[in-house]
């Protein structure tokens, strides 16, 4: 088989971003007994758009990785700095006390951010990551974070697809089950604040 499927997702998508999920977990379930103990580098791979490191992110404990390292030229908003000023503002204003990231790779990029200005995190703001990455599990501080079944949602997913194609115009909502792990990241707010809010 080598690498044909790989050679027609980027000949489909033709950009350097190409290769879709699928077609990666289909190549590499072939190899998964060669990556324990190993240290993966996804080279020039920006980890907001690599689905090639998102699958070794997604996999990291279950491909028993050593380690996992993405190098790249272009950054993600906060680290090439579309969001530092309104960040900076928010947090020199004090008018919050926690960020929730739409993933946890983001989370890591304020980690970044925080420490370049002098922000700790919990001490001076709290930071609450999405996806459940075991990668998040190695961030310092540990990464609160919303933990979701990537098998889960994507036997849902498929079984919604099927049933929609069977039967036209049902549409159906559905919550997958996801939990949070508390971690280092988010600290208590004190009683003034908390009674504040109420």
């Amino acid at each position: 088989m080598g690498n044909s499927q790989l050679s027609a997702a980027k000949k489909a998508k033709n950009d350097e971003f190409y290769t879709r999920m699928t077609d990666i977990e289909h190549e590499l379930v072939h190899y998964r007994d060669h990556f324990k103990g190993k240290v993966v580098l996804c080279n020039c791979d920006d980890p907001f758009e690599s689905n090639f490191f998102r699958y070794f992110a997604l996999n990291f404990n279950h491909l028993g990785l050593k380690r996992l390292i993405a190098t790249c030229y272009s950054g993600s908003p906060i680290a090439d700095g579309e969001y530092q000023p309104a960040l900076q503002a928010l947090l020199q204003s004090r008018q919050i006390t926690a960020i929730v990231c739409y993933n946890d790779l983001l989370a890591v990029d304020c980690y970044h951010f925080f420490a370049q200005i002098g922000v700790r995190v919990p001490e001076d703001v709290s930071v609450c990551g999405f996806d459940g990455l075991p990668l998040s599990d190695f961030f310092l501080p540990q990464l609160t974070t919303v933990r979701q079944s990537a098998d889960e949602l994507a036997d849902h997913g498929a079984r919604l697809l099927l049933e929609s194609i069977e039967h036209p115009g049902t549409v159906r909502h559905e919550v997958i089950p996801f939990s949070l792990a508390k971690r280092e990241s988010v600290r208590p707010l004190p009683p003034d604040i908390t009674q504040q809010k109420a």
